[in-house]
């Protein structure tokens, strides 16, 4: 069983569900790190087993525990990492589960893991695993149109020589020179066919990516990289940090790039055809009943007049 063999392993002990042989128990970092218990199974185990295992190895203790079953050819179950209802997938690529242990055992600390397991449980089961766009890319076309490319299986197996790669090496694997700026300027740019591509800087975590770093003249990374690029004239950004790989596009809008979408709009007949009725006024009275509604006491306890009037879904006030 070849699982995490790039680390030491621990011996796992403990009476564990009929059926799940203990393999072996992996520590993250720092105090009550996270404990990665991996076991296994011949079939997909159920979620029971999965339930029984977690709290099997984590007790009454406050350490986050992942259980990771190994299944078949090359599935594999995971159940954690805290709270009474964990989080459960059954069947999932080895591979997959292999990085992602990869990932939560590196972060600096439980805290860090926990959250990015959270970050990362959505993304296991979606059509393009590991990848959050955010409007970069057309979606549909990303999941219907690019793997009906002639070159896209060629890709695939170019993809998966990079998978262990991170940092420089990842970006210059993908065919990229780095060229370092001059001085004390922490960032780079990305070279390719002799043309400056993107502004690229290097970190160790992802938690260091939106914070004010001293080095980055105490702006975050993220805003010192784009206003450069902004310098050198370059269309993209492109944050290393760790396992993550973060594309920001320099100029997301740009003039040309509303105007020629307005145009096809109204090519294709999506514009609407008159304008939305506006909605009607608020008078001071009921906005004094709807605040009123929102911080007394009784209501904020019982909650009834929030639930006969929802809100917008993840709306603050």
């Amino acid at each position: 069983m070849s699982f995490l063999a790039a680390l030491e392993p621990r011996p796992l002990a403990g009476e564990y569900p009929n059926g799940l042989t203990p393999a072996a128990l992996h520590l993250g970092q720092g105090g009550n790190a996270l404990e990665v218990a991996v076991l296994s199974t011949t079939g997909a185990p159920s979620q029971a087993a999965l339930r029984t295992a977690l709290l099997t190895r984590r007790g009454r203790r406050a350490t986050p525990v992942l259980i990771v079953v190994l299944h078949g050819a090359d599935r594999a179950a995971i159940c954690g990492v805290e709270g009474d209802d964990p989080s459960i997938e059954a069947s999932l690529d080895r591979g997959q589960v292999e990085r992602l242990c990869l990932k939560l055992l590196g972060a600096p600390d439980r805290h860090a893991a926990a959250r990015a397991l959270r970050d990362a449980f959505p993304q296991l089961t979606s059509a393009i695993p590991g990848l959050a766009n955010h409007g970069l890319f057309a979606m549909h076309e990303l999941e219907a149109g690019v793997p009906r490319r002639a070159d896209w299986s060629g890709a695939g197996r170019g993809a998966a020589e990079l998978l262990g790669k991170r940092g420089r090496e990842l970006v210059q694997a993908l065919g990229f020179t780095v060229r370092d700026l001059s001085g004390a300027d922490p960032g780079s740019v990305l070279v390719s066919q002799s043309t400056k591509i993107a502004m690229a800087v290097f970190l160790e975590r992802p938690d260091e990516i939106d914070p004010p770093l001293a080095r980055f003249n105490d702006n975050a990374p993220i805003s010192w990289a784009l206003s450069r690029a902004d310098e050198e004239n370059l269309d993209y950004v492109v944050i290393s940090a760790g396992p993550v790989l973060r594309v920001y596009p320099d100029d997301p809008g740009g003039e040309e790039t509303t105007t020629a979408l307005a145009a096809r709009v109204r090519e294709l007949g999506l514009q609407p055809w008159k304008p939305p009725e506006p909605l009607p006024p608020i008078d001071e009275d009921e906005i004094t009943l709807v605040v009123w509604m929102a911080v007394e006491a009784e209501a904020v306890a019982g909650g009834a007049a929030r639930a006969e009037a929802p809100g917008p879904a993840g709306g603050r006030a």
